[in-house]
């Protein structure tokens, strides 16, 4: 359990443990049900099943179209060797491809399969389906407020999150 930290005031440390559970509330409400929703869609869906860091790794190649395992693990925050793990089950899975990195021999890069790129594309085209009957049940307004807090918080990250790095 998180403790609150002398130098910050409780009020402040509440609201930030509310907005950081809230938005990973969110986070994986959206992509739960955009997953099921492509379950329920193909059948064989590739993507079905898939843990939220799974999802997190594919959404990552999908990106760059092509990534190492050193550029994944950086970008989601783990260690190569838990990277590579989840590459194997991906690829076990059927949902990505292993091969020497067209830039540099000496790397292992990942990619998707074409199938997968298209699932891919229509889940997110499911989870942005989602957020707009969302934002329409919240109303104008309170969108509106949503995007300046937003807006506000991203300006004050560095600027390596600005870009999605």
């Amino acid at each position: 359990m998180l403790k609150v930290n002398a130098m910050v005031p409780k009020d402040t440390f509440e609201q930030a443990k509310f907005i950081y559970n809230a938005i990973k509330t969110i986070r994986h409400y959206f992509i739960r049900n955009a997953v099921k929703c492509c379950e329920s869609k193909h059948r064989s869906s590739k993507l079905g099943g898939l843990s939220i860091q799974q999802f997190s790794a594919v959404n990552a190649i999908y990106e760059k179209g092509e990534a190492t395992i050193t550029e994944l693990a950086k970008k989601l925050w783990v260690s190569p060797p838990s990277m590579s793990v989840m590459v194997d089950r991906l690829v076990e899975k059927g949902v990505v491809i292993r091969r020497q990195s067209k830039s540099d021999r000496r790397k292992v890069a990942v990619s998707l399969f074409p199938d997968v790129i298209s699932e891919f594309q229509d889940l997110q085209e499911a989870i942005l389906k989602e957020f707009v009957e969302t934002v329409e049940k919240i109303g104008p307004e309170a969108a509106a407020d949503w995007c300046s807090v937003l807006t506000r918080i991203t300006s004050v990250l560095p600027d390596q999150f600005e870009n999605g790095e």
